[in-house]
């Protein structure tokens, strides 16, 4: 496996969300029904959780097995195993339209994150980081993630200027969970009391919250700016999309939870879900708008 570098002083920067930026709660004008899904498991598996969608529609996540927890690639609903040699636990959790894929594994040694790219691991660690995740990458090889060290919990992101991590002001927890080709990054902070989600776009910070739920998580956003994500809200977990400022939830239904987990450019969503026996299934939304 190569190892991807991140030495303190190749201009890696800590970078704070400024102040002065503009906190606010997007409008929101209805709130929709789901539209119709796919549902998919990796065989034999007892959890099978999607993560992230290019737009030739390969599906990048990861499974759960008698053997440990895997990563997982499917192509024309063909699945093939993806684990970092060595481990017992991988997790897919982005792919580009280039098919480089993002993710996390876990050693002895603690959680690392890692790119896959032409057939090879590529292990990142950021400096003194006692845990790394890689949680998405867009088409010009940005990198965006999460990292925990003696500092605090805080995202990351992975660009040709080096390495800049991403604090939300005040927050006890910040992780980048998405990012598209323009930049725009989504995530999720934890401000204390709950978890709100945010975007960082053109220099601009602004909170995510779907209307009347109690925590908020935004995951994926593609170059439309369309964000999926997690909501906890009356009737429970749900997913949700956000675009043109307009929240929709999506629930399978009779399912015990609901998770967007994934976006692409043709507004393919993938996610999971939860059934009455405590098994987790994948989903493909084909008509996200």
């Amino acid at each position: 496996m190569e190892v991807l570098s991140l030495q303190p002083n190749s201009n890696a920067s800590k970078f704070v969300l400024p102040l002065c930026a503009v906190l606010m709660g997007i409008p929101v004008r209805a709130m929709g029904a789901s539209s119709s899904s796919t549902t998919f498991d990796v065989p034999a598996a007892s959890v099978t959780s999607p993560t992230g969608i290019n737009n030739r529609g390969t599906v990048v996540g990861l499974f759960t097995d008698s053997e440990g927890t895997h990563g997982f690639i499917r192509t024309k609903r063909q699945f093939k195993n993806l684990d970092v040699p060595g481990t017992n636990s991988t997790e897919a959790q982005g792919i580009n339209n280039r098919g480089q894929i993002v993710g996390q594994f876990n050693d002895a040694s603690g959680q690392h994150g890692f790119l896959f790219s032409k057939e090879e691991f590529t292990l990142i660690d950021l400096p003194g980081a006692s845990l790394t995740g890689a949680l998405d990458i867009n088409d010009g090889g940005d990198i965006v993630g999460q990292v925990r060290d003696a500092s605090g919990n805080d995202g990351f992101l992975i660009s040709e200027g080096g390495v800049i991590r991403i604090r939300v002001p005040s927050a006890v927890l910040t992780a980048a969970y998405g990012i598209n080709d323009d930049g725009d990054i989504v995530g999720t902070f934890n401000d204390g009391n709950t978890f709100h989600g945010f975007l960082f776009s053109k220099g601009q910070f602004t909170t995510i919250d779907v209307p009347g739920a109690s925590l908020t998580n935004a995951l994926k956003i593609n170059n439309a700016g369309d964000i999926v994500g997690i909501f906890n809200g009356s009737t429970g977990p749900q997913g949700f999309l956000l675009s043109n400022g307009r929240f929709t939830a999506i629930a399978v239904p009779d399912a015990s939870f609901t998770q967007a987990t994934g976006i692409n450019d043709r507004g393919q969503i993938v996610g999971s879900f939860g059934d009455s026996e405590g098994h987790q299934h994948g989903f493909e939304n084909q008509q996200a708008h």
